[in-house]
């Protein structure tokens, strides 16, 4: 068995990081990558549902389909873990010496936290791309099919920062039982919600909510986190200083908003 693979998801031709670390898999039915990488749509799949699932499709193929790796990674093609708060330099991305050092002791790798307006639930139909229909249904779903999950899903909806981009390292054990939890819940979903005159950016729904219940997950199962920043490869240093500045200041603004309602 090997010790840990991390698998960037990508869709279109990109810069792959060098050494056997990093392995591509490829999403949806696009023309193929012009070198060796994985695809998703081979052994026991969910690629044609790329379109509303995004990197999800990967997730399962490796869930499903990946049986000799002690620890697996997800990143992106252009979002990696990094030791470096500012530089986007592949010299910075995690490797797997300091992934097993680091998961000796924590139980999930994870990107540092988003700072949100309002909260998350609000975030997610207000100022990004989700309908807030959607998330009634969600509600139902959790509350009568996963009861154990229902206090930690309203305490993550009401909480300020959150875990995105759908990315993590943890041990394969861990992984499928994540998965197991999330595709039945996003299949529940799927079944009763209705994307008629969707948008292409709102039809990602499922995309989208995985992403607020790997914060669930994470909470509900009381995992020890480690933290790191994301190096995104399509930014420049100006763009990645005011995301950084940008997060920031909304941390700042919540800490005050607290303090006021307390007050």
């Amino acid at each position: 068995m090997e010790e840990c693979q991390i698998y960037v998801v990508a869709h279109k031709k990109f810069h792959c990081p060098e050494g056997k670390l990093y392995l591509p898999i490829q999403v949806g039915n696009g023309q193929a990558l012009p070198y060796k990488c994985l695809r998703d749509n081979v052994g026991e799949n969910i690629s044609e549902k790329n379109g509303t699932y995004c990197e999800l499709t990967a997730l399962y193929w490796i869930w499903k389909n990946v049986t000799h790796i002690k620890y697996v990674g997800i990143c992106h093609y252009r979002r990696y873990f990094s030791t470096s708060v500012l530089s986007n330099s592949p010299k910075f991305f995690l490797k797997e010496k300091e992934i097993l050092r680091i998961l000796s002791d924590y139980d999930i790798i994870l990107p540092k936290k988003i700072n949100v307006r309002e909260n998350i639930r609000t975030f997610y139909y207000k100022y990004g791309k989700g309908r807030e229909k959607d998330l009634f249904t969600l509600d139902r779903i959790i509350k009568n099919n996963f009861s154990d999950y229902y206090n930690t899903y309203k305490n993550v909806m009401s909480q300020k920062s959150g875990y995105y981009c759908n990315m993590m390292i943890i041990s394969k054990e861990r992984y499928d039982d994540y998965c197991r939890w999330l595709f039945q819940i996003l299949f529940e979903l799927e079944r009763k919600i209705n994307l008629t005159g969707y948008s292409k950016e709102e039809k990602r729904v499922f995309g989208y909510i995985s992403e607020i219940l790997l914060n669930v997950w994470v909470n509900e199962n009381q995992l020890k986190i480690k933290e790191y920043p994301i190096a995104n490869t399509e930014l420049n240093l100006k763009k990645r200083i005011r995301r950084s500045l940008s997060n920031k200041a909304y941390a700042i603004m919540n800490v005050i908003q607290s303090y006021k309602r307390k007050k």
